[in-house]
């Protein structure tokens, strides 16, 4: 015995939901390109540098630290989602995180930068 349907399926009501969505993961998205532009820009980093290149030099390593604790305050994606964009794994994410937190605290001179990094991606 097949359901009976209760009128007809409009797809008129998704219409608001839809754009919402799209438009907030649109704007995300814009965000994470943003801030890794400021980023490789600071760091002196070349044009076609992707993050998630599996490069463990330090300078990148820095760099893909700062552009992870950048997100993650900025944006306020939990770990896994940034694991995710950057292709790693979300105990990654979380160990940069607490190195850029700990060298801000222990470092003034860093601390303005990413305070000027953060301003700078708003």
């Amino acid at each position: 015995m097949e359901p009976e349907l209760i009128g007809r399926f409009d797809p008129e009501w998704l219409l608001p939901w839809w754009t919402k969505t799209s438009q907030r993961r649109l704007s995300w998205v814009t965000k994470l390109s943003r801030i890794c532009d400021v980023v490789r820009t600071e760091f002196g980093l070349p044009a076609n540098f992707a993050f998630h290149v599996k490069n463990r030099t330090a300078h990148f390593a820095a760099a893909r630290q700062v552009a992870m604790y950048l997100v993650r305050e900025l944006c306020g994606w939990p770990f896994p989602r940034i694991g995710r964009s950057f292709k790693r794994d979300h105990t990654t994410v979380i160990h940069s995180c607490n190195v850029v937190a700990r060298r801000m605290r222990q470092n003034p001179q860093f601390a303005r930068l990413v305070e000027r990094l953060m301003a700078e991606c708003r």
